[in-house]
């Protein structure tokens, strides 16, 4: 379909849905376009879509006739305007309006994030800094006051606040699944925007994107199936090179269609973005990213490493901010997701959720929100407890499972020889780490609230 959709020539913008709430995500299409809308919600589907498609206005029917004939849900949902406004109806009523321009600034600024260089225009590569020396690096004393600061000076994107469809953050999964018009039929979609340190190494940077949205669609219990790119610097040089080499390098060895969209005409620079889908396979069980049953086990898939670079972890402890890239290695990655798609596929997994920012001690915070339930773990002694705990190497994945079915796990975990860390379980309200107590639920989800930034709102 989406091969079929690229060859049409009928689409101008697609933006791929990253949560529930439709303002939200119809706002980012704005922001893209540097186009104001018109939107009317009588017809959209009370389910969130998968994407919004700015479509040549001559192309609709042939649009609609390809949506048809891969039997997928499309309705005509309004236009675009150049006055930068973003208005939404209801029964021909307006309930929505919001103005854009102040927007703007705020996403200019999480376009410098990566780098002031690529608002300016200026995409160069730039040279790696040097590696870091652990041994210069204390281990602080008390980590539940480190755990805290790092927790709570994450930025998080509210999400969620307008329609009964939005999800809050802590309940969104790793990747949004949707059932198409034959109920039977699922897949999942994500996206991924270019890490922190991507300046330094942008070839790193391109299958790192493609590697964090895999492991997002893998979680789902989605096969990864098709990337769409988005490269819009004003001056493309190194860094857009490079970055696209790498995307291109790792859909290649991960088996994975690709599309670049490269626009002709730029309003300005648009923060490098892809988007990916996925297909879950018919039977596969639902699975979620929070911690859902007392008692079920904790297990992480992947490699563990004595690795800080690039972590929040540094950043809060010492303002640590230039160094090179963290463990990544993409035959590690393919198969940490192979065997997580494998065992879900098996119906043992209860829940999922990948490793990203903040490290494993950020995941499993997440995954106790998200479920409501509290968890007791160790770490191991042949890490530093700081690096097994904040370092963000990537291919790691943790899991909580039915203790009934942990045989049947361990067989097959031993069996494939996959790297995997037997963590805890989940219980009560509190979160254990080495017998220390981090805290109760209720305190690390108010941390979590005062860490959101505001979305669109009306």
């Amino acid at each position: 379909f989406i091969a079929e959709l690229s060859a049409c020539q009928a689409v101008r913008q697609l933006e791929l849905c990253v949560n529930a709430d439709v303002v939200e995500n119809l706002t980012r299409l704005c922001l893209h376009s540097g186009l104001g809308a018109t939107i009317c919600l009588d017809d959209l589907p009370v389910n969130p879509a998968a994407f919004f498609i700015v479509a040549k206005r001559e192309k609709l029917q042939e649009l609609a006739d390809l949506f048809s004939a891969h039997r997928l849900a499309c309705v005509h949902a309004g236009s675009l305007r150049v006055a930068a406004l973003l208005e939404v109806f209801r029964n021909g009523e307006k309930i929505i309006s919001v103005p854009l321009a102040p927007l703007r600034t705020e996403h200019a600024l999480r376009i410098a994030e990566i780098g002031s260089g690529l608002d300016k225009g200026n995409g160069e590569k730039r040279p790696l800094p040097p590696a870091l020396k652990l041994k210069d690096v204390a281990l602080p004393r008390n980590l539940v006051e480190v755990s805290r600061r790092l927790f709570a000076s994450q930025k998080r994107s509210k999400g969620g606040r307008i329609g009964a469809n939005g999800l809050p953050y802590s309940q969104r999964p790793d990747a949004l699944v949707f059932a198409l018009d034959d109920a039977s039929r699922k897949m999942a979609a994500t996206v991924a925007t270019p890490p922190s340190w991507a300046l330094y190494d942008p070839f790193r940077a391109g299958m790192v994107m493609v590697a964090e949205a895999a492991r997002r669609i893998a979680c789902s219990g989605a096969s990864p199936l098709a990337v769409s790119v988005s490269l819009n610097l004003e001056s493309p040089g190194s860094f857009e090179l490079l970055l696209e080499n790498g995307i291109r390098d790792a859909c290649r060895k991960l088996g994975i269609a690709y599309h670049f969209e490269r626009p002709k005409r730029s309003r300005g620079a648009v923060l490098p973005a892809i988007g990916m889908a996925g297909v879950v396979p018919e039977n596969t069980e639902e699975v979620v990213k929070g911690f859902a049953e007392e008692g079920d086990l904790i297990y992480m898939l992947g490699n563990s490493y004595n690795d800080l670079h690039a972590s929040d972890y540094l950043r809060v402890i010492d303002g640590t901010v230039q160094t090179p890239p963290p463990h990544f290695d993409l035959l590690e990655e393919s198969e940490v997701q192979e065997h997580v798609l494998n065992l879900i596929r098996k119906g043992v997994v209860r829940s999922a959720h990948g490793v990203g920012a903040g490290g494993l001690f950020t995941c499993l915070v997440e995954c106790a929100i998200s479920g409501g339930h509290g968890f007791d773990v160790e770490t191991v002694e042949t890490f530093r407890k700081d690096c097994f705990l904040f370092g963000e190497s990537h291919s790691r994945v943790v899991l909580s499972i039915d203790p009934l079915a942990e045989d049947e796990i361990l067989k097959y975990l031993l069996t494939s020889n996959v790297s995997f860390t037997k963590l805890g379980e989940v219980l009560g309200q509190e979160l254990i780490v080495d017998a220390i107590n981090f805290g109760s639920l209720p305190e690390w989800k108010a941390m979590m609230d005062k860490s959101m930034t505001p979305g669109a709102h009306h």
